[in-house]
């Protein structure tokens, strides 16, 4: 998948381990983690490390955490840098403390292609 760039869309993003860190300490810790201080901007990301995705438009006034979680897989600052889907924010499966979250089904279904190439991940996760 592809993030579009060049939309009038300012992307800034902070890693999801910093903020499961956040949340571990406190609430303000949580939202405070979203502030300008701690976000890092296109050009800073580095591949294969889970991102929150923050937009923004020059339209706009807000900032907006649109609760998706995204891994750089190249950052091509020409065209458009490809993206793989982690997941959202909070989803995740806590049932019997395994904190198993949509990545690693994600992660799971793709190892599992290999030797079954007929499997999809969008067949697991909807």
């Amino acid at each position: 998948m592809r993030l579009i760039t060049h939309n009038d869309i300012y992307y800034e993003f902070i890693t999801k381990a910093d903020r499961l860190h956040a949340s571990t300490i406190s609430d303000k810790a949580e939202r405070d983690v979203y502030h300008k201080d701690h976000t890092i901007t296109l050009k800073q990301v580095q591949k294969y490390v889970d991102y929150i995705i923050i937009q923004s438009s020059s339209r706009g006034l807000w900032r907006y955490v649109i609760g998706d979680v995204i891994s750089f897989v190249d950052n091509d600052q020409t065209t458009a840098p490809t993206i793989r889907h982690q997941g959202r924010i909070g989803w995740h499966s806590n049932m019997f403390n395994e904190h198993m979250e949509a990545g690693h089904v994600i992660a799971a279904v793709d190892a599992a292609k290999v030797i079954n190439p007929t499997l999809h991940s969008a067949s697991f996760i909807s």
